[in-house]
C-alpha cells in the first residue's frame, strides 16, 4: 500500500477573520494568517530532497497578464533542459475532461530534466513551494511557470497546484518521509488520493 501526505497550508484557518483590501480594490476575507508555505531554507532543503530522487519535473505554463519581468528569463534558462511539452486536459489534481465543452481548456505542461543545473535555476527564482504564493497575501503567482511536480521515471512522487495551495507527497523512501515531516504540518491522504504516473495523464 502506497503512502501519500497532504501539506496542510491552512493550519491557521481557525484564527479570527481578517479583511484585506488590495491596491486594486479587491477584497479578501482570510482566516487570521495567510496560508502557510515551505519557504527559505526549508524550501531549498525540500528541493534538494526532491532532486535526489527525481529523474524529471514538470511546470505548467500559464499566461498571467501581470507576470513578473523575470518570467521570460526563467523560461529561457530552463529551455535547454526541456524534455517535452505536453498538451493535455488531465494532469495531477486536474481533470478538465469532465467540464462542459465551453469551459474546457488544454493545459500546457513542460517537462524538464532533473539535474543540479535545473535545481539551481529553481532556487534562483523561487523561495517557496507554491512558487510565488506566500504569507504576504492571497495573490496569484506572477511567474508563468507554476504547479511543480516531480517524477521518478514515470511515477509522480510530488504534486502541487500553486494557486490552490495544494501539495501532495508520495514519499519514495522512509528517509524522505521523515525529513519531509520536519518541514511542516502534514495529513495522511492515502485513503482518498490515488497514485499517478505519466501514463495516467497522457
Amino acid at each position: 500500500m502506497y503512502k501519500v501526505f497532504h501539506f496542510n497550508a491552512w493550519c491557521s484557518i481557525d484564527l479570527p477573520i481578517e479583511t484585506i483590501i488590495e491596491e486594486d480594490g479587491s477584497v479578501f476575507h482570510c482566516g487570521g494568517n495567510y496560508p502557510e508555505t515551505i519557504k527559505g531554507e526549508r524550501f531549498h532543503r525540500f528541493l534538494d530532497m526532491c532532486f535526489e530522487e527525481a529523474t524529471s519535473f514538470s511546470l505548467q505554463k500559464d499566461f498571467w497578464p501581470n507576470k513578473t519581468n523575470q518570467s521570460k528569463e526563467l523560461e529561457v534558462e530552463l529551455e535547454p533542459y526541456e524534455l517535452q511539452t505536453i498538451q493535455t486536459q488531465k494532469w495531477f489534481g486536474n481533470d478538465l475532461t469532465t467540464l462542459p465543452e465551453e469551459y474546457a481548456w488544454v493545459m500546457c505542461q513542460k517537462m524538464y530534466r532533473a539535474t543540479e543545473e535545473t535545481k539551481n535555476i529553481l532556487k534562483k527564482y523561487f523561495d517557496e513551494v507554491f512558487l510565488g504564493l506566500t504569507k504576504q497575501g492571497p495573490k496569484s503567482t506572477k511567474y508563468t511557470l507554476e504547479d511543480i511536480c516531480f517524477f521518478k521515471e514515470k511515477k509522480l512522487f510530488v504534486g502541487s497546484i500553486s494557486h490552490e495551495f495544494m501539495l501532495y507527497v508520495y514519499p519514495p523512501s522512509e528517509d524522505f518521509e521523515r525529513e519531509m515531516k520536519e518541514l511542516g504540518i502534514w495529513e495522511d491522504a492515502s485513503k482518498n488520493v490515488k497514485e499517478f504516473t505519466l501514463d495516467s495523464f497522457i
